[in-house]
């Protein structure tokens, strides 16, 4: 590759090297105050770093003593090239895989690789990686190699940020992680439970989500290990799926490799959000539903994807129409309502319709169904959520702007994310790459606006604007887009030479940014109790629910109900309802009935003994979600404590056991 600049092939074994081991040192050592040497071998994983570390300063200083003994003579690329393939391939993998390793398992003096850190590390082990992978390239090749490993790497990374919570813990790693593991149980594992009547166990969940996750669930005895690996599945399968459906396409000129890398960064670009797996799986059903010949079953498939996303959350109701729609009208030449004309334009206006059928009266069809032809109603044009619960709770406009709670703010954050794609796309469209007439470019405008409404919205109602999520239907409308792009004149923008320098540049952006996206985030499990720390926990949880259960009280877990399903506590008589996800939601509502019953229960002291996130009732400005936490603290957390105290407080896992009592 750089056989002929000897300054290079220096620096390659010197410097490069060298920087690699800095990066790797330094980020631990030089970039933090608080370290205390003689920690060093407290955990296995301190030891898989320092095994790290040592390796690093081998390489190096055989790196070293080569080009030393040779005076700086000696062709670096040459001595790779006598490597064994094999294992030029393993020292590539494993300097691909490093900082994967190093930022989302490796945990040393409590420490985290923060994100300059972690950017060097990443970029610096991608450079170097290729020249094991491939030592004799040009320079032109070595770029695109670059490129391409780094979306791999990042890729890699980014999954890694989910699957490295696959662990048999019995803990809630997040605010709702725990709970949500309950919330999946109930709708194929509900035997699972006591309960205090023969109702149906209530769950705040919508049945899209509740039957995907809860597929484990028909495995009688699943733990937490299995179900927490089908959640990390189900939020990476998706991506990828969709991705090779999208890039399938081109699979004759780019091969099998090629549908993959779209994929990968496919799997990128929809981390940005990230995006819900339910809405993913109703757009994989529009692609075939838009690419399949047959009228009718691309009728019926966009009217299950349409349900399936109404189902799951209400604005996502009329999404596949609109994408079905818009990707059949950019599919027709030159489409045009002129009388001779119109009839092409029956499949996407076909396909709108079945979408709208689909969100907006399927459910309630089932409905009527099911119930033998009793009467469901009025069936409004448009979903009541829309109409009446949109504007319910407050919005909170300073989270379009860079705010505590998410950094760059929506605005500023969207436009990092999709810039690249939308510029590319304007200068395709403008330049007359991509020949669209008016018709198909009020269609694909008027998509992209309403989602980029509806996204602005959703994302400054309380309890929102942590991230992109809500931009969802807008991100994914944008990547349909540019798979159009790459399925019909891709491979034409890159023979045509005058598209040159915008082209390329437009185009290095929109692989490399959601990398850098992707390592904003995710870090190494810490502070987990140990499992002697966590049964120790456990039988104290266990011991207090006895008690009360022994004496005829009641016991109420509004947190870490994952407990009682993989049966860490056992033996419990379960109440369902005050669960904090539909208690916090309750409050954002200012729902004056439901707290009325809830302010009563706790007077009359209903519960013996409450399992509660650790209760804080002083009020935030200025903090991460601090509005949030001002509602839990007002309607929830100050009458609990009116009522009832701690009695035990596990600060490590934020959990406090609380009796009956006035006087705390």
């Amino acid at each position: 590759m750089i056989n002929n600049i000897n300054s290079k092939e220096r620096f390659f074994f010197f410097w490069g090297l060298f920087a690699f081991l800095l990066i790797s040192f330094g980020s631990y050592f030089n970039f933090y105050v608080n370290i205390k040497l003689k920690n060093i071998f407290i955990s296995e994983k301190a030891i898989l770093f320092v095994i790290y570390l040592l390796g690093a300063i081998f390489v190096w200083l055989f790196g070293f003593f080569q080009a030393y003994n040779s005076g700086w003579t000696l062709n670096a690329t040459k001595i790779i090239e006598k490597m064994p393939k094999w294992l030029r391939y393993i020292i590539a993998l494993f300097l691909f895989l490093t900082p994967t390793i190093l930022s989302l398992y490796v945990i040393i003096f409590d420490t985290v690789l923060v994100y300059f850190p972690r950017l060097l590390l990443f970029f610096a082990c991608i450079a170097l990686g290729i020249v094991f992978y491939n030592p004799q390239q040009s320079i032109k090749q070595y770029f695109k190699d670059f490129l391409l490993f780094s979306v791999l790497a990042g890729a890699i990374f980014s999954a890694g940020q989910i699957y490295n919570q696959v662990v048999d813990y019995p803990f809630s790693f997040t605010y709702s992680e725990g709970n949500r593991l309950w919330d999946y149980s109930i709708i194929f594992g509900s035997d699972r439970y006591v309960t205090n009547d023969t109702n149906n166990i209530y769950a705040y969940i919508d049945w899209g989500r509740s039957y995907l996750w809860g597929l484990p669930f028909l495995f009688p005895n699943i733990g937490i290990w299995g179900v927490r690996l089908w959640d990390a599945f189900v939020k990476t399968a998706p991506y990828f799926l969709l991705g090779i459906l999208l890039g399938s396409y081109q699979k004759k000129k780019i091969g099998t490799f090629g549908v993959l890398v779209f994929a990968t960064w496919t799997f990128l670009f929809l981390r940005q959000g990230p995006i819900y797996s339910p809405l993913i799986i109703s757009a994989i059903l529009t692609i075939i539903a838009v690419r399949n010949k047959n009228l009718v079953l691309s009728i019926l498939l966009v009217i299950i994807a349409s349900y399936y996303a109404s189902i799951t959350r209400f604005n996502w109701s009329y999404a596949p129409g609109l994408w079905a729609g818009m990707l059949s009208l950019t599919h027709i030449v030159n489409p045009s309502f002129k009388k001779e004309e119109w009839k092409k334009l029956l499949r996407p206006i076909a396909l709108g319709i079945s979408g709208y059928f689909g969100g907006q009266f399927l459910s309630p069809l089932l409905r009527w169904i099911s119930s033998g032809g009793e009467s469901v109603g009025n069936i409004p044009l448009i979903h009541n959520a829309v109409t009446e619960g949109a504007f319910k709770q407050i919005f909170l406009f300073e989270r379009w702007w860079p705010n505590p709670t998410y950094g760059p703010g929506i605005v500023f954050g969207l436009f990092i994310a999709l810039s690249p794609a939308v510029l590319l796309m304007i200068w395709i469209i403008y330049s007359k790459n991509w020949k669209l007439n008016w018709i198909q470019k009020s269609g694909i405008l008027g998509t992209v606006l309403v989602f980029l409404i509806v996204g602005l919205i959703a994302s400054i109602k309380i309890g929102g604007g942590g991230d992109l999520h809500n931009m969802d239907m807008l991100i994914i409308t944008i990547l349909f887009l540019i798979a159009e792009v790459w399925n019909t004149v891709w491979g034409n923008l890159y023979k045509n030479e005058s598209n040159g320098v915008i082209l390329y540049n437009l185009s290095i952006l929109l692989l490399i940014v959601p990398i850098f996206w992707a390592l904003r985030g995710g870090e190494p499990l810490r502070n987990l109790l140990s499992d002697t720390e966590g049964d120790i926990v456990l039988a104290i949880i266990q011991n207090e629910v006895d008690r009360v259960q022994n004496n005829g009280g009641h016991v109420l877990f509004m947190d870490q109900r994952q407990l009682i399903t993989f049966d860490y506590i056992h033996e419990i008589v379960l109440f369902d309802e005050y669960e904090k996800k539909l208690v916090i939601d309750k409050a954002f509502d200012e729902d004056l009935a439901y707290f009325q019953d809830f302010n009563n229960d706790l007077e009359s002291h209903k519960f013996d003994l409450i399992v509660s996130e650790k209760l804080y009732t002083g009020l935030k400005s200025g903090s991460i979600f601090s509005e949030e936490n001002n509602y839990w603290a007002i309607w929830v957390a100050r009458p609990i404590t009116e009522h009832y105290c701690p009695l035990v407080i596990f600060d490590n896992i934020n959990l406090q056991l609380m009796i009956p009592g006035e006087d705390c």
